[in-house]
């Protein structure tokens, strides 16, 4: 999906960073349950262990 391009990772760092504020502070905020918030954070959390792995999983590997 990205490459090994610092602007690429920064790219999606800071993609990262409006989704985990914006979904819950502004879509989710009508919700009163806590439950919304906490899933929201722990998939989003998943998919980004997820990907981590992914990136990772051939490091170090001679190509």
């Amino acid at each position: 999906m990205f490459s090994d391009d610092p602007k690429e990772i920064g790219l999606l760092a800071l993609l990262l960073t409006i989704v985990n504020i914006g979904i819950p502070y502004l879509l989710l905020r009508n919700i009163t349950a806590y439950w919304a918030n906490y899933v929201f954070w722990t998939v989003l959390t998943l998919l980004v262990l997820i990907w981590g792995y992914h990136r990772l999983k051939d490091w170090g590997v001679p190509s």
